[in-house]
């Protein structure tokens, strides 16, 4: 008995037989087939392999387009340099309403081809510096913040922001204050700024 016909070819070298067994290969080239279903029967299968072929260089194709960007990627991140900070003008304290809490902010730029952590802050104004972010309505502490390569993290109300904390004097409008800015993976790895006091209701222009 001849076995069910089926279309299921694979790609020569992959390990999988083909659906069809010896028997029907031998009733198909047997005097009971004729030349026109023969002929069928070969179109239909290099059809099906060159498909499965074509499959299998598009993936490697692919494979190789992907290796290519990824090399491009790291080539021009290499070429950028790691994370290169500086802070820009616009940063300053606002006025505290308590004598011993104020907060700070500021805005990194990050010119290089590599994210950076601010992990820390110091100040000559408060015991200590801690570092927050803002979601919704929700302030949470962090241990740091990233500012991405090419980026920059801007501090600001009802976002990311310094909180200067056991204030050694509550400063007055137009006083200045200074703030070492800490870094890892970041050239340089610290920046000092100062910083001017402003009225607890000022805005910065965009």
């Amino acid at each position: 008995m001849t076995a069910p016909e089926s279309d299921a070819v694979t790609a020569p070298g992959s390990g999988t037989m083909p659906a069809a067994g010896a028997g029907e290969a031998r009733a198909e080239l047997g005097p009971q087939a004729g030349a026109g279903g023969r002929a069928r029967r070969r179109r239909r299968v290099a059809g099906a392999v060159t498909g499965a072929l074509a499959g299998g260089a598009a993936v490697a194709l692919a494979a190789v387009v992907g290796l290519g960007g990824c090399s491009a990627t790291s080539a021009s991140a290499h070429a950028k340099g790691p994370a290169r900070l500086s802070v820009s003008d616009g940063g300053y304290v606002p006025q505290p309403l308590l004598t011993d809490m104020a907060a700070a902010y500021v805005t990194v730029v990050n010119s290089g081809g590599a994210p950076a952590e601010l992990t820390s802050v110091t100040t000559p104004l408060a015991a200590h510096v801690t570092l927050h972010t803002t979601q919704g309505t929700t302030m949470r502490q962090v241990p740091s913040l990233t500012i991405p390569a090419g980026g920059r993290l801007a501090l600001g109300t009802g976002g990311d922001h310094l909180m200067l904390e056991n204030l050694t004097h509550r400063p007055a409008v137009g006083d200045t204050v200074p703030l070492t800015l800490h870094f890892t993976h970041a050239t340089p790895a610290t920046v000092t700024v100062t910083v001017p006091v402003r009225p607890t209701t000022y805005q910065p222009k965009d």
